[in-house]
């Protein structure tokens, strides 16, 4: 096999572990595993993590090519950045910490990969199952979408969710979003185009993705770094999902946000994306307060459902027209210094 058509496993990571280690794991259990695996660590005790790796994944695959480093940087973005320069093959899996690979998914999604000769596909999705690998009641291999609930109650509680979705408040930085034919040959895989990738189930060609990088300005949890992401690379080439390519997202809580805190960033930092690099900033920030008005109603049917007095996301909504409204009147030669004080404040805090 080519170094071209190897993939590396590029990984960043931060006191979870157990977690990474289960991620490892199923990930040298591939049918088609990686030719190597990048860790950038930021954790406290990241050798004492690295040593657990090399130990008991290591040993599982010998032939796999290690890079455990520590971070520079506790930050998702700068961490998947130094991944990105690490990693010595053409094909890069930035899948979450807590992303657990199906045995068949790196394979179906490499054969998209494969079968792009003219290296016009940039990123390839796995799709999101509803149960782990490693679970009793993981579904079978023709069941490659996420399973919705079955109860009354569950489902309205998942179309409410689902109706939260931050993809109803993209916008294009551009005029119209960038737009490619799917190429050529590959009409008999299963995959449908999409614009963006989420961050716990990417995977990117090494080339593009080095003309991109993460922006470094999110800090540490770097909420919509992927939709960013996602819309800069989507410039050089089409993002497709692959349907029966198949991952579990575990959503480790472990020493993370609060649900406040995340959807609160998740939003203002999609407003100082669409400042800092919109084509018309003040024009897309007027649009995209629409869109948070609108989001308003869906959030508060979300807390209600799920009993939450505190009303998290509903008062993350009210917050984050707040800032946005501040955010209008800044100037872009200052934006970034203001906004990093915000991220400051908000990440400080980490309000219930």
């Amino acid at each position: 096999m080519s170094r071209a058509q190897e993939y590396s496993l590029a990984i960043a990571t931060y006191n979870r572990a157990d977690t990474l280690l289960t991620c490892l794991r199923l990930a040298v259990a591939q049918n088609r595993p990686p030719s190597e695996i990048v860790v950038v660590d930021s954790s406290d005790d990241w050798a004492r993590t690295r040593q657990r790796a090399l130990d008991e994944v290591g040993r599982l695959a010998p032939n796999v090519r290690w890079r455990y480093e520590q971070a520079r940087t506790r930050s998702s973005a700068t961490q998947r950045n130094e991944a990105l320069a690490l990693a010595s093959t053409g094909v890069l899996f930035m899948i979450d910490d807590d992303s657990f690979m199906y045995p068949e998914c790196a394979e179906r999604v490499m054969a998209i990969y494969d079968a792009d000769t003219a290296a016009r596909v940039v990123g390839v999705g796995p799709m999101e199952s509803a149960a782990s690998p490693l679970s009793p009641q993981a579904p079978a291999d023709n069941e490659h979408m996420v399973s919705g609930p079955t109860s009354l109650k569950a489902r309205l509680r998942w179309q409410v969710a689902s109706l939260a979705m931050v993809e109803r408040l993209l916008l294009p930085y551009d005029t119209s979003y960038p737009d490619h034919p799917v190429p050529p040959g590959l009409e008999k895989l299963d995959f449908v185009p999409t614009r963006y990738l989420s961050g716990m189930r990417m995977t990117w060609r090494t080339g593009p993705a080095r003309k991109v990088m993460f922006d470094e300005t999110l800090q540490r949890y770097a909420a919509a770094e992927d939709m960013d992401f996602s819309y800069r690379i989507s410039r050089f080439g089409v993002i497709v999902n692959a349907l029966r390519a198949r991952l579990f997202h575990a959503q480790d809580p472990s020493a993370r946000l609060t649900q406040h805190t995340r959807a609160l960033l998740g939003m203002t930092n999609l407003a100082y994306l669409y400042k800092r690099n919109g084509q018309a900033p003040n024009t897309l920030l007027l649009r995209y307060t629409g869109r948070v008005l609108t989001r308003i109603a869906v959030d508060l049917a979300r807390d209600l459902s799920r009993g939450r007095a505190s009303m998290p996301y509903v008062r993350a909504d009210l917050r984050a027209l707040q800032t946005i409204g501040e955010m209008a009147s800044i100037d872009k030669g200052r934006l970034t210094e203001w906004y990093l004080k915000v991220q400051d404040r908000i990440l400080d805090a980490n309000l219930a």
